[in-house]
Parts: structure tokens; C-alpha cells; sequence
């Protein structure tokens, strides 16, 4: 299984009429052939003005035509899951980020206290408890901007993980759970990347205490690999993050990989439709494939690390609205009650 993720926009917080993206496009071993094949066929089509000096595609250029053939693709392949985050800059004023960064300082340095005073300490899990709260407490260590950016990483890879063992339990996609990889520009900054190595898998374990079996159906297949990522947690089983991350992430030149390429063109894409620089409905071939089997569900968030007291009004509002509604129709319903008999017959 193959998870990428990029970003568009710059998070400058002081920018309030702007908004930062974050995705991630979740890609099974049996939808490669069909992504490498598109992208064979996209390439031959994109033109010199839609590439940067290196003549690599950049999502921001592409003309609306392209940019249309991108979301049509990913909606027309269930395969394919995709998360998107959009993060309002309004929402993450300079005084609110102050308080939100002192209470979660506040909050982690009960946290130490509490586990030094169990029965089981680790320097390990102390040192980090430590090195988060350094992070949450000292502006000069971090800025606001890349703070955000690096908390809803986070949270950004726990909805993928959650998509990933909701959805793809079919037979089919046994063989992606063989091993998980996890890909980011290397372009991130040097402290995206320490922050992501030191600290994503104990915030995430932390934050999941497991995946619990009681949220996924569907593993009972006799020798399905998602078994050996199988632990005890407090008395319950669940799976290992730590396990599904023993790769680690992957910093890596978007070049030479196609999933990142494609989910730079998206991030960038769901970006300039929330700023209405694109048509909004350019995402509903998305939505569409979201509605076959996550009925109420969008693959668009909004998040805020802060209290949402700064409600987003106008224009940008109504495109966020407009891209978040979930979508339906007689064609949907017909193809998504296919794709679920399916799924269930592949379980027995």
C-alpha cells in the first residue's frame, strides 16, 4: 500500500483571506498499473506552460482541462481513496495560536507528570512528552505556520489510516497490506522532517491507542498479511502503528514518483477551487465516488487547530460548503450497490 501526501499553500498564517491544503491519495497495489497507464496518457497532454523550468507538471498551471482529467480519473476508480484537509488561515490568528500553544503545552506537561507517576516509566516516552511540549511552547523553536502545518500532518495521516482499514478489506487487496509505504516531497523543510521522524509515530500511537477490530469488518480471511500487525493494547487488540510505519516516511524527489506528482496536482487544485480560481464542480466526479460507500461521508475537511469562534463567511464559505456537500445520483447508487456486492461477496 502506497500513501502520498503534499501540500499547497505556503500556511502564512497572517495571510487571513488564504487557505493552506493538505492530501493524501491512498493508492492499493491493484490500482498502480491503472495509475502509471493514465499518467503515460496525461503526460503526452499537458504542454510546456503547465510545467515548471525543470519540465515537471505543476498542479497550479494546469489549465482547467487537464486539471478536470485528474479528478475524473481519481473518480472514476474506486480503488483510489483520497483525503483532503483545507486549513482557513483565519482561523489561526496570532492571539489564538498563542493561547491554543500555551494550554497544549499545559496539557502535555500534566501529561509527563501523570505517566512519571505510574507504575511504568520509560525515558523514552518521557523525552518525547518533553520534546513536544519544547515544540508547543517556544515560538523561536517553531513558528505558528510550520506548528500548523506539522499538527494536521498529523491528523492528516490518522484519517488516511482509518480510511485504509475501513475500506479495504476485500480480498483484492490482501496483498497491500504486505507492507506499507509512506511518501512526502523532499522539498518539506528540515524541520518538517525532524518533527516527522521523531515524533509522528508515538503522537499517532498516542492518539489511536490502536486501531481498534471493533471499527473494521471484514479480515477474517484465513492468512490475510493485516493479521501480523496485531497487538494487545490495555487488554484489547488492536494494530501496531509502530508496525505499519516500520518503513518510516519517505522524504522523496517527486520526480521520480507518479503518486506524488498526482496529489500535488489535487492539493493544488481543491486549493485555487476554494480561492475561485477553479470551478468548484470540477471535484464533484470525487464526491461522486466518495457516496458509493461513505454515504454521509466527504473525502473534504475543514480543520483548525484553534476554537472555530472565526466563522469563515462570503464567497470562500460557500465554495468550501459547495465542495464538502456530498453527492448522488440514480448512476452512483446503481454503480456503488455493484461495487459493495462485491466487496461482501469477496468476504466469504
Amino acid at each position: 500500500m502506497e500513501v502520498f501526501i503534499d501540500e499547497s499553500g505556503n500556511f502564512d498564517l497572517k495571510q487571513a483571506d488564504d487557505v493552506s491544503v493538505l492530501c493524501t491519495l491512498i493508492i492499493p497495489d491493484c490500482a498502480k498499473k491503472k495509475l502509471d497507464s493514465f499518467w503515460k496518457r496525461f503526460e503526452k497532454q499537458v504542454s510546456k506552460s503547465e510545467r515548471d523550468s525543470n519540465g515537471e507538471i505543476k498542479g497550479s498551471q494546469l489549465l482547467d482541462s487537464n486539471m478536470n482529467k485528474v479528478f475524473t480519473f481519481i473518480g472514476r476508480n474506486l480503488d483510489i481513496r483520497l483525503c483532503v484537509s483545507i486549513i482557513p488561515h483565519a482561523q489561526h490568528t496570532t492571539a489564538k495560536m498563542q493561547t491554543h500553544r500555551a494550554d497544549q503545552a499545559k496539557r502535555l506537561k500534566n501529561a509527563k507528570e501523570k505517566y512519571m507517576s505510574g507504575p511504568v516509566k520509560a525515558k523514552a516516552v518521557k523525552d518525547f512528552i518533553e520534546e513536544k511540549e519544547r515544540w508547543a511552547e517556544n515560538p523561536k523553536k517553531i513558528g505558528d505556520a510550520d506548528y500548523v502545518k506539522m499538527q494536521m500532518m498529523n491528523t492528516q495521516l490518522s484519517e488516511a489510516l482509518k480510511k485504509i482499514f475501513m475500506h479495504y478489506y476485500g480480498r483484492k487487496y490482501a496483498k497491500s497490506f504486505e507492507e506499507f509505504d509512506f511518501f512526502v516531497d523532499e522539498s518539506s523543510s528540515k524541520k518538517m522532517k525532524k518533527y516527522i521522524n521523531e515524533t509522528l509515530v508515538p503522537t499517532l500511537d498516542s492518539r489511536a491507542n490502536g486501531l481498534r477490530l471493533n471499527m473494521i469488518e471484514g479480515f477474517e480471511h484465513e492468512g490475510h498479511p493485516v493479521k501480523k500487525y496485531l497487538t494487545e493494547i490495555d487488554g484489547k487488540e488492536g494494530y501496531s502503528i509502530s508496525q505499519i510505519f516500520k518503513n518510516g516516511v519517505q522524504f522523496v524527489d517527486s520526480k521520480d514518483y507518479v503518486g506524488i506528482q498526482l496529489v500535488d496536482i489535487v492539493a493544488a487544485g481543491v486549493r485555487q477551487m476554494t480561492l475561485g480560481e477553479r470551478p468548484v464542480e470540477m471535484f464533484n466526479p470525487v464526491k461522486k465516488n466518495a457516496a458509493f460507500y461513505e454515504e454521509r461521508w466527504t473525502p473534504v475537511r475543514v480543520l483548525h487547530l484553534t476554537d472555530d469562534s472565526v466563522k469563515l463567511e462570503g464567497a470562500m464559505s460557500k465554495r468550501i460548503a459547495s465542495i464538502q456537500k456530498p453527492q448522488k445520483d440514480s448512476f452512483n447508487r446503481s454503480m456503488g450497490k455493484k461495487f459493495v456486492e462485491s466487496m461482501e461477496k469477496d468476504k466469504k
